[in-house]
């Protein structure tokens, strides 16, 4: 195995809790009430810069920028999808599918559905050996805007969620954020940003070489073939209303 696809399969972990990024700043104030998910780092901090894009292909747009409080790189995506609002609430909430989209995912599961806009979910993130495989558990909000219909989708770490099992690492902190905005009828112009905190030995650069390659497949898997899926074109959250 290359260092290459070494490095490419433990960024699978960031796209996972792929598919919380805080919002980053330039984007919008850092997201209230997420900041204090960011624990001190022992390195000094970076200064912000803007991002870079990565990846352009398929419609699919990957950009990763340094962040103030950690070695690891923020990623930004830009994408759309030719599917209603409602499908795309389907596939992203139909969390025991994310093994057959999502980069690196061994396992994953629907933990609580406490309400229509609301979820807790676990995700096992396969990782190659010597390094142990990683999870998450995410608590997951769901809004709209009810002008526009931009629907928002906050996904935060809760790691005391469930308890840690024996050789897998526990994620501390990954925060992810979709905005969502309807542009016609099945048109959707999307916006992803991910934060996180792999955990481990793995070096920060190592991780930060190859960090795009995970979140391009993932979302290239979402718009060539999920919310294509016939199961998704029926849904409907009944909290979610079309604007076209």
């Amino acid at each position: 195995m290359s260092i290459k696809q070494f490095a490419i399969l433990l960024v699978g972990l960031i796209l996972s809790m792929g598919l919380v990024s805080y919002t980053p700043k330039s984007v919008g104030d850092r997201y209230n009430g997420y900041r204090e998910f960011v624990q001190p780092q022992s390195h000094p901090p970076k200064k912000k810069r803007n991002w870079e894009r990565i990846v352009s292909s398929n419609g699919i747009e990957v950009f990763t920028r340094d962040q103030l409080e950690s070695p690891y790189k923020e990623i930004k995506a830009t994408l759309e999808l030719d599917c209603s609002l409602n499908t795309f609430i389907g596939v992203i909430t139909d969390y025991p599918n994310y093994k057959n989209w999502i980069y690196a995912t061994g396992a994953s599961d629907l933990v609580e559905k406490v309400s229509d806009l609301e979820y807790t979910m676990y995700q096992l993130i396969k990782t190659p050996w010597p390094t142990d495989d990683r999870d998450v558990c995410m608590r997951v909000k769901i809004s709209q805007d009810e002008a526009t219909g931009k629907v928002t989708i906050i996904n935060k770490s809760e790691p005391k969620l469930k308890p840690v099992n024996k050789g897998v690492v526990r994620v501390n902190r990954s925060d992810i954020k979709w905005e969502v905005l309807p542009t016609g009828k099945n048109k959707l112009k999307c916006n992803y940003f991910l934060n996180t905190e792999p955990g481990g030995s793995v070096p920060a650069w190592l991780i930060n070489l190859f960090i795009a390659e995970g979140p391009y497949q993932s979302l290239y898997n979402l718009k060539a073939q999920q919310v294509k899926k016939a199961k998704y074109l029926g849904f409907k959250n009944p909290q979610i209303n079309e604007k076209f």
